[in-house]
Parts: structure tokens; sequence; C-alpha cells
């Protein structure tokens, strides 16, 4: 046996629920930390650059003294191949 509608009762269906704003303004930018962040890295690169230079020119002085030094030998052996070949030509 089928049941009568109930005539009292509402058929419709309402939404239960309304639009959210879901959008949140964002936090505005703190460039300070950045500021202090492109210093330091500018004093860094600066400081760098320098002790490339000093250590640069260690190794010229360096060089230049192990050239010297070769030159010395070089000119030594050559001096006393010299005085064998004038020795015994005599």
């Amino acid at each position: 046996m089928a049941r009568k509608p109930r005539t009292q009762t509402k058929t419709t269906v309402t939404p239960n629920f309304r639009p959210v704003d879901t959008f949140v303004q964002p936090a505005p930018l703190d460039t300070r930390r950045i500021r202090e962040l492109v210093t330091f890295v500018g004093n860094l690169v600066t400081r760098i650059n320098r002790y490339a230079q000093v250590e640069q020119g260690r190794r010229d002085k360096n060089d230049v003294i192990a050239a010297e030094k070769a030159f010395a030998t070089i000119t030594d052996k050559l001096q006393s191949y010299k005085r064998r070949i004038l020795f015994f030509q005599l």
C-alpha cells in the first residue's frame, strides 16, 4: 500500500551555504632583510676578490723565485760544461 505524500512538507531544497571570500591579502614585503643580504654579498665578493689578488701576487712571486732558481741552475750547468770543453781543448 502506497503512502499518501504529506501535503504540509516542503519539497523545495534551499542551499545551506553562502559564498565565502577566501582571498587573503599578502603581507607587505620586508625589503630590509633583502637589502641586508645584498649588502652582505657585495662585501663578501669584494673581500674574495681582494683575497684572490693577494694570493695571485704570492703565486707570481713564488713563480719568479722558482724561475730564477731554475735559470741559475741552468747557467751553472752551462758554465761548468763550457769549462770542461775548454779544459779538454787545452
